[in-house]
């Protein structure tokens, strides 16, 4: 068997995310912090970072998870000294209401060296002076979905510390199937890994085996397929999709989707707005933006218009039963594409 490529290491990015992380390794993390961004698997991970700071025999003592508190209890845990140790983490919800914001935001600065004082959001941040101060400060560490490439980087990277041999042609596989979902990612990797038998090479087959493919990241290669002009590849993967049992519902409802995210690109490319702008408004979960943007250069906004409003007639049809709607599914890409 030959043996495998290497992967190629991960590129450093000039984003908070791996700025928190260096910070965290160096032991240079205290004051107050904002996590936010719909990547939860990094999230846990700087949080376990800044757990990883304290002592372990006075650990537990030295960890406080404040949730839904008041501002006085943010700024009581924050401010009680630590046990046996140097710092003292405190893990709270964001304040939700403007009054309680406004009563910490002057405190903010105030938060003892000796404290790591971390708010957690679920989400995205909202845009207000609480926020601002983070941002402001280098402190709003933001964890966003991945991109494909930097995605299949962290296969390598998890993939050689659990002894699974995977190249990265494979990889790039393996993100295709799943999505960018680093946890989603992480679980697909040590089942394929399992299967092949850790120490040994991870092959394409192997996934096609152990995983079912993510419908999103199929749509995602059909439509690469058509705006190449590779038509009869794109129909074999949709028929394979098909005959796998997926329903053309959510397959077409993927693609009215991509096509919606494609139009908000073509309409910005056409005003004149630069892609470092448009990036930002393009989010999907899947990490997929610079894409999107790229192929809306390529289909154009009027082929998109045309595009979406028959794909809007074949969802309308499959709600109302009017008509067949595999064979809608299959004659729109014909056309369309």
């Amino acid at each position: 068997m030959a043996k495998a490529k290497p992967c190629p290491k991960q590129e450093e990015r000039d984003g908070s995310d791996d700025r928190f992380f260096a910070a965290a390794r160096a032991g240079n993390v205290s004051g107050a912090w904002y996590f936010c961004g719909e990547e939860n698997y990094a999230k846990q991970k700087a949080l376990e970072a800044v757990r990883a700071l304290l002592q372990p025999a006075a650990a537990e003592m030295n960890y406080t998870r404040l949730d839904q508190p008041s501002p006085a209890a943010v700024i009581e845990a924050a401010e009680a000294l630590p046990f046996f140790d140097s710092r003292r983490v405190v893990v709270a919800d964001p304040p939700s209401e403007k009054e309680d914001r406004e009563r910490l935001l002057p405190w903010l600065p105030q938060v003892p060296e000796s404290t790591v004082m971390v708010f957690l959001d679920r989400g995205s941040p909202g845009k207000n002076r609480f926020t601002g101060w983070f941002e402001s400060e280098g402190r709003l560490v933001r964890f966003s979905p991945y991109d494909p490439a930097r995605a299949a980087a962290f296969v390598c990277k998890r993939a050689a510390e659990n002894d699974i041999r995977i190249d990265r042609f494979t990889a790039n596989e393996l993100v295709r199937m799943v999505g960018t979902d680093l946890a989603e990612l992480l679980n697909a990797l040590l089942r394929v890994g399992a299967y092949a038998g850790y120490g040994s090479e991870v092959l394409s087959s192997h996934l096609k085996k152990v995983l079912r493919p993510n419908l999103e990241g199929r749509t995602y290669d059909i439509l690469d397929h058509l705006l190449a002009g590779r038509r009869k590849a794109a129909m074999t993967l949709v028929s394979e999709l098909l005959r796998n049992g997926e329903s053309p519902f959510p397959i077409t409802a993927f693609f009215a989707s991509r096509l919606r995210l494609m139009y908000t690109a073509a309409a910005c490319l056409e005003k004149g707005m630069p892609r470092a702008s448009i990036l930002p408004l393009i989010d999907p979960r899947a990490g997929y933006a610079s894409h999107i943007v790229d192929d809306a250069a390529r289909m154009g906004k009027a082929r998109i218009e045309r595009a979406l409003l028959d794909f809007g007639r074949i969802q309308y049809g499959q709600v109302t039963g009017g008509q067949d709607a595999e064979k809608a599914l299959l004659d729109t890409l014909l056309t369309d594409f």
